[in-house]
């Protein structure tokens, strides 16, 4: 009778592996779609364009011909963005749009929707992203700014652009054609969540959750739907700790552009793309081991680092106590596994 039991559960435990696993190798063996023969070119509209993955998407949609929109905050790094862009294609058309996403979500997108008129939009990339270690307890405007920037401002700009992309018409020179793509960066910290990363992990649990529920109805629309979860990336974020990083963070660090074509590669295959060691390990971790018993085990994980989280929150007064407070928010988020995305970095 035990035997059976077991057998039965083996044989479903071993089914849900494989029904993860196989969509994932399958975008890491296929190259990309021909998307610009797919949506029929048009421009890529990329949020968090001029660094880091979104940077990487930019120059990787300009190679197969589209033309590209970057939205970013630092003026400096769009300008030379925009330049590396022409530079792989001088026949496409690239703008820039500066804008920073944690301020008034409303007038943030009419000023963006106002700079993209008339343009033919074929893919979306959500991709800008801010992250913030603190105690929960004594938060900061900055989680605030945090929820902004990573989900207010995008869900406004998405409910502005997505209609327009839904109606586009289609690719007649294309037997397989599509009206368009809506890629969201999430972050393997939205599969597993770290102790004092709560806001950051939630709201790009949003974001991913948020791709996954669109494409049920997508479909129906003619529009391909991703949702990226990365694991650790060297961007920003990461060059910021510095020499303090452990070896094996170093070892296990994507780079974006790896982070980026495999993104791509899933564009019209599969909805859920994990990247990286550490997503795709926490991702297994959650068909193994139930949500209440991990958190439990993070629970305790996380009394532990409380004191280190409280010194980096507090730690706010003059130049030095701000940079010791930097290290060890930095060296929280590498020791706990949570490397943030950070392509727009406003809390610096």
């Amino acid at each position: 009778m035990f035997t059976e039991i077991f057998v039965v559960l083996g044989v479903i435990f071993c089914l849900s592996l494989l029904g993860y696993l196989i969509p994932q190798i399958i975008v890491r063996i296929l190259k990309p779609l021909d998307l610009k023969t797919r949506y029929g070119g048009g421009y890529a509209f990329i949020t968090g364009g001029n660094s880091g993955i979104g940077e990487a998407f930019a120059k990787k949609v300009a190679k197969m011909g589209f033309n590209v929109v970057i939205l970013g905050q630092n003026e400096e790094r769009l300008t030379k963005t925009a330049a590396a862009l022409k530079e792989i294609d001088p026949s496409i058309d690239v703008r820039t749009i500066k804008a920073d996403l944690s301020g008034d979500a409303e007038k943030v997108t009419q000023s963006i929707v106002q700079q993209l008129e008339g343009l033919d939009l074929s893919i979306l990339f959500f991709n800008a992203g801010l992250g913030v270690f603190e105690d929960t307890t004594q938060p900061t405007e900055k989680s605030l700014i945090q929820f902004r920037s990573n989900i207010v401002t995008h869900q406004y700009i998405f409910q502005a652009l997505y209609p327009k992309l839904a109606s586009r018409k289609l690719n007649s020179n294309s037997n397989n054609s599509r009206r368009g793509a809506v890629l969201f960066t999430a972050s393997g910290l939205a599969i597993i969540t770290t102790p004092g990363s709560v806001v950051y992990s939630a709201t790009k649990a949003y974001l991913g959750h948020f791709g996954e529920c669109l494409a049920t109805e997508a479909e129906s629309f003619g529009i391909d739907v991703v949702s990226l979860y990365p694991g650790m990336v060297n961007t920003l974020f990461s060059k910021r700790g510095g020499d303090e990083l452990p070896p094996f963070v170093e070892k296990i660090n994507q780079n974006p552009n790896s982070v980026a074509s495999l993104a791509l590669s899933g564009i019209g295959r599969v909805t859920r793309v994990d990247s990286g060691f550490q997503a795709v390990t926490m991702r297994l971790i959650t068909k193994v081991i139930d949500a209440n018993i991990f958190i439990k085990i993070l629970s305790k994980v996380g009394s532990k680092k409380k004191n280190e989280i409280r010194y980096a929150t507090n730690a706010r007064n003059g130049p030095r106590a701000r940079t010791d407070a930097r290290a060890a928010q930095d060296r929280l988020g590498h020791a706990m596994g949570g490397v943030l995305e950070l392509v727009e970095c406003v809390d610096s």
